[in-house]
Order: C-alpha cells, then structure tokens, then sequence
C-alpha cells in the first residue's frame, strides 16, 4: 500500500496521444504485463465507451504510469492524510497554473479530523509542499474546491464550517450562516448560461442535504434533502454525500451517495430552488423537480465491503494547464482519490473505494452495465 502522506501522479496514455493532436495513436503496453494492442484507433474511440458496448479494446486505465509528486505532510505542524484535492485553473497569488491543491484531514498525531491545513504542490517529481493556509476554522478538511480566481472553498467536517480563502490564502468568510452539518463535499459550479452566476455546491454528511451557495457567500440554497449517513458515523468512517462533481457542458450536478453505493445526477442544477429534490428512504427521488433526478450507476462494483466510494471528480478542460492526460492521485490510510484531466468535455469519472479498485466511467448515459466499467486495480 502508498504511504499516506503522497500524492502520485499516473500519466494516462491515450489522453497523453489526444494532447498532442489528431493523430492516430498507438497504445502502450499494458502496465500489469498484459496484451499491449498495437492497432491505431482514435483518441475519441479508444475513450469514450457507449451504452451496451464492451467498452474500449485497449482499457484506459491499463497503462498507467505510476510517479511520485511528493509529500503532502505539512512542513510545519506535521498535518497530513490529504481528502481534498484540487488543480489550480490559473496563475493568482500563491497558486500557479497547474498546481495540486490539496487540505489534510489528520494532525500529525494522525488523529481523524483534526487537520487544519491546505498545502501547494507543483505537479513534478520530487515536490515539497508548501503552506497555503493553516486555519482552526479549516479543522477536518474533507473536500476542497477551486474557483475560477483560484479561490480554494473548503468543506471542514469537525469546524462545521465552510471556510473560503483568496489566492494567497487570506481567509475571505467561514460561511458561519450557512446551514452546515458536517460538511463533507465541495464543488465549483461556474456561471451556466449568459445570466448565470458561478456558485459552490457543498454536500452535509449528518444532515444528507447539498446547499448552493452563491460566489459572494451570502445566500444558500439547499437543494436536496434526505441522503443517509452510515451508523456510527465518526471521522475516518464517514459514508455521507460527497464526490461532488459538476458538469458544465449539461448543467448536471453528480453526487456519491456513498451509503446505498450508488452515484446520482441532478439535471438542470442551475434552476434547482429550495428543497427541489428529496431522496426518499427507498432511494426514489420526490420534490418540484423530482423528475430531473436519476441514479447513474448503482450496486457493484462499487459497494466494496459495505465501505463504499470515497470521491469522485472530473478535471474539466482547461487550456491554461498543461494537465492533459494526466491523473492525480492522492492515497490515504484505506482510500484512493483519482482524477483524470481530459482533452474533450465530455464528462469523465473516476470512482474509487476501499478495495484499491478504480473504475473509470465515460460518458453519461441513462444506464450502464458492468461490463462498460473499466477496473484499475494498483
């Protein structure tokens, strides 16, 4: 197993190829001594399966190489076990295009929830990192998203709050009006449509709700109500909502339910109000805008163990970073986090549970069988 204090970095080759243009490629050899498939297919063909389908020839997971970025272990107080995990967009205060962001959820005594810090990476071997925030109102930093600004908003289970700092790490407000309960789950919603604005969307484990916030941090909507919590609920054994990721191509808002392993998706997240959709106790969905949910995928894979998923996430386009093809991965005590930066728009996930199993999905559809799930198993 990873330490639990890195962040590894996994250069995914059919993306790598899809960079640098469009020409055909040629697959590597698979990285657990597999058939390599030397045939020249289409980046888009060779990623993106289809409802029914078997799925790509060459899996896209299955040549992955693994690099070592660097510790996430604070240079200071020894904060680490990273949950967040976040690219910077652009170039703004401490932050440079292309950065890892990432919050730690432990102390240096390694006790679960207890961490205040959020670190800076620069995506190369060999890393250290370097202090973007330490905060008391950080305590617990289970997810972590970045604004367009480079603005990092963090969902701080043990503060109960959600704190959000500018680019050099000044706290701009904790949110402390917001209705939190264990928040567990951020995301980035930019502005949808021309009178969109951009928002945040974050997740509360103990309550089961997902609340909008607006990006002045002055009005919160929340959206969706009655997603579950495991019993006996503590830090470092937390199954609320969180995965958090949304897609702005569709304006659809996607949601680990982790408790009932399942993945959700709201359509139309921009037009959703107060109390829009309400997740019933057999998992069907009742609210004003009931009929614009749905469940992507559910059961297994992805009830490893009853533990189920820990996050999910999209790296959207971003033509400003030079990230494309790679997956960053942090690895904590039982659970790895995995991203993909894709070339196209079109969504991609990566799921993850504690059976050090990944699974790649791409792209949405209605329905999925098992066998268009792609496994990646360290």
């Amino acid at each position: 197993m990873l330490p639990s204090k890195t962040i590894v970095v996994s250069s995914l080759a059919a993306a790598l190829a899809a960079c640098g243009g469009s020409s055909p490629m040629t697959s590597a050899p698979a990285a657990d001594g597999g058939p390599s498939d030397t045939s020249s297919p289409s980046p888009e063909a060779s990623m993106e399966p289809v409802a029914g389908d078997a799925g790509p020839t060459t899996p896209v997971i299955g040549a992955l190489a693994i690099t070592t970025i660097g510790s996430t272990v604070d240079p200071i107080n020894g904060d680490e076990n990273p949950y967040g995990l976040a690219i910077a967009p652009v170039s703004a205060g401490l932050l440079t295009a292309g950065d890892l962001v990432i919050c730690n959820f432990n102390d240096s005594a390694n006790i679960q929830g207890n961490g205040t810090t959020i670190e800076i990476l620069h995506p190369a071997p060999g890393s250290t990192p370097t202090r973007m925030v330490q905060d008391p109102n950080l305590k617990g930093c289970a997810a972590l998203a970045i604004a367009n600004d480079d603005s990092p908003w963090a969902a701080a289970y043990s503060s109960n709050l959600a704190p959000f700092y500018s680019p050099t790490g000044a706290l701009v407000s904790t949110l402390s009006a917001g209705p939190w309960a264990g928040p567990w789950g951020e995301a980035f919603a930019p502005a949808f449509g021309a009178t969109g604005e951009p928002t945040f969307i974050t997740s509360n484990a103990t309550s089961g709700t997902i609340v909008r916030v607006n990006f002045a941090g002055t009005a919160f909507t929340t959206i969706a109500t009655g997603f579950t919590l495991n019993s006996g609920a503590v830090p470092g054994n937390i199954l609320g909502p969180s995965g958090l990721t949304y897609d702005a191509a569709n304006d659809t808002l996607f949601v680990v339910d982790s408790n009932t392993n399942r993945v959700v998706a709201f359509a139309g997240y921009s037009t959703l109000g107060e109390s829009s959709i309400v997740v019933e106790t057999d998992g069907s969905f009742s609210g004003p805008s009931a009929a614009s949910a749905s469940v992507l995928y559910s059961g297994a894979p992805l009830n490893c163990a009853r533990r189920g998923w820990q996050r999910l996430w999209i790296s959207p386009r971003n033509t400003t970073s030079r990230h494309c093809g790679t997956a960053s991965r942090t690895s904590k005590k039982s659970a790895r986090l995995l991203t993909v930066s894709k070339r196209d728009r079109r969504s991609r996930f990566i799921a993850t549970c504690y059976s050090d199993q990944a699974w790649l999905f791409g792209p949405p559809q209605s329905t999925f069988s098992t066998s268009s799930l792609v496994p990646f198993a360290r």
